[in-house]
This record gives C-alpha cells, sequence and structure tokens, in this order.
C-alpha cells in the first residue's frame, strides 16, 4: 500500500511541476519550440513534461531557470503561487 501512496505523489510532484514549467514558458512568451532548443530537447518532449508525462531532468530545469532568470525552487513551489 505504501508504494501505491509514494507513486500517486510522484505523479502529483509531476504535475505541479509541469504546471510551473508550462506557466513560465507561457508568462515569457516562449514558444514550446524555443523553450525546446532552450532545454536541448524536442518540442515533443517538451509537451509531454508539460502534460506531466515524463519527468524533466535536473540539467533542463536548470537550463530553463538561467534562461528565464528564475530560481530553480520556482518549479517546486506549489502550481497555484504566482509566476514572478
Amino acid at each position: 500500500m505504501l508504494h501505491v501512496i509514494q507513486e500517486y505523489d510522484a505523479q502529483r510532484r509531476r504535475e505541479e511541476i509541469a504546471k510551473r514549467i508550462r506557466a513560465a514558458r507561457q508568462q515569457f512568451g516562449i514558444t514550446q519550440i524555443e523553450a525546446a532548443k532552450l532545454l536541448g530537447c524536442s518540442r515533443i518532449k517538451l509537451n509531454r513534461v508539460e502534460k506531466g508525462k515524463v519527468d524533466v531532468s535536473a540539467v533542463e530545469l536548470d537550463r530553463l531557470a538561467l534562461t528565464l532568470s528564475l530560481p530553480v525552487s520556482f518549479f517546486y513551489a506549489p502550481s497555484n503561487e504566482p509566476v514572478h
């Protein structure tokens, strides 16, 4: 039973991070294609990341944070906190 709870929490966190990535990208007026180039991944992967279907790597998240002048911790904040 504990395994199921941990799996659910991981998916929920993945979805929260995905929302923050999408919100930040949209706030800064960056398309998925532009953001994918900045991250060094394909637009298809970014789309799957933003839907919470796949994980984003720490390196990709760090690269996005640096590009947008955001702290990496921004992506770990609850999704109801505003994008600055």
